[in-house]
């Protein structure tokens, strides 16, 4: 998953030329945010009770990432 992932963000940056690259998890997916922190996102922000599905409320985690924290 990590060279899968690390393709698709040299893609992005190197030849679509995005200046962001945003992701958006539930907060009990610490395993997600591991793995987006292993890229090199940052964590933003957190919204609190973004989403309700089935009656179940949950909080979503905001990662980052700019082309110049991979040297592009």
């Amino acid at each position: 998953m990590f060279e899968a992932a690390s393709a698709i963000i040299d893609y992005a940056f190197g030849t679509l030329n995005l200046r962001r690259i945003e992701a958006e998890i539930d907060s009990d997916n610490v395993l997600s945010g591991k793995a987006l922190e292993r890229l090199g996102f940052v964590k933003e922000g957190l919204l609190r009770q973004r989403w309700e599905i089935n009656g179940h409320v949950s909080d979503s985690v905001l990662y980052g990432l700019l082309a110049e924290d991979c040297d592009y």
